[in-house]
């Protein structure tokens, strides 16, 4: 029904949340520290920064990435997972915590 288009938002929240402050902290602290190296206002200045930023906005955004994919496509009525947390779980014992940066290239190549 209606509330199931909102089964997935949490996890998209969070997802949004997590790349966003990562994504502009990051981006704010090399656009510091290449003005202090001097590098002044300017679009390599900024091009860097940005780079850097959506880097580490990907490594933290991957791994709710993949549990979110695998939450969503799991088959209905013979659900694998429980919720986020139970994928999360089951992800890590079963491929190890790398399984969370699968596709990470294609992530960065996408937002960086």
């Amino acid at each position: 029904g209606v509330l199931g288009l909102w089964s997935g938002t949490p996890v998209n929240m969070f997802r949004s949340i997590t790349f966003t402050a990562v994504l502009l902290a990051a981006n704010d602290r090399v656009k510091h520290a290449l003005t202090a190296a001097g590098l002044g206002d300017g679009f390599a200045r900024d091009a860097s920064a940005s780079f850097v930023g959506s880097l580490f906005g990907t490594i933290v955004m991957n791994p709710v990435d993949v549990v979110r994919t695998r939450v969503y496509n799991q088959p209905k009525g013979n659900a694998l997972y429980d919720g986020a947390v139970d994928a999360a779980r089951k992800i890590a014992r079963a491929e190890g915590v790398w399984a969370f940066y699968k596709g990470f290239g294609a992530h960065y190549l996408r937002v960086g």
